[in-house]
């Protein structure tokens, strides 16, 4: 009985957990990022600030799960609206000072080079078309 109560009340925490990040693109550049595990994603131009709130599935992994956040750069050479995934942050775990949530562009690509005890990016390349001259 006390077995079933207590994952009752183990299901009844079952929700979505808020750990929000504030972004700011620093950068020459208008980015998307995109909460790969969510349905959730933020438009930024230049020199803009926006908060996005990776998805967490359960106040108890707050301090355990991995967010990730896919952030996506303009692609010209393709198409004028093409984007391609170009970083991959990753947070360690969650904070509960907002102060310490904020970042800019900068700062995230500088953990490529430099991670953090809690923050690491992975950095993609645009995939290159293949161009067959061969002879017919």
């Amino acid at each position: 009985m006390r077995i079933a109560i207590l994952f009752v009340g183990l299901l009844l925490t079952l929700k979505a957990f808020a750990c929000p990040i504030t972004i700011t693109n620093d950068t020459g550049q208008k980015i998307i990022i995109i909460d790969p595990r969510g349905a959730e994603a933020i438009f930024l131009d230049q020199n803009e600030t926006g908060v996005i709130d990776p998805t967490i599935i359960h106040a108890l992994m707050k301090y355990l799960q991995n967010e990730k956040l896919d952030f996506y750069y303009p692609n010209h050479t393709t198409h004028p609206n093409s984007y391609y995934k170009k970083y991959r942050l990753t947070e360690k775990y969650c904070v509960d000072d907002p102060k310490e949530s904020e970042l800019t562009v900068s700062q995230i690509t500088n953990f490529i080079q430099n991670p953090s005890d809690r923050f690491k990016v992975e950095e993609f390349y645009p995939l290159q078309k293949i161009h067959d001259h061969g002879h017919h």
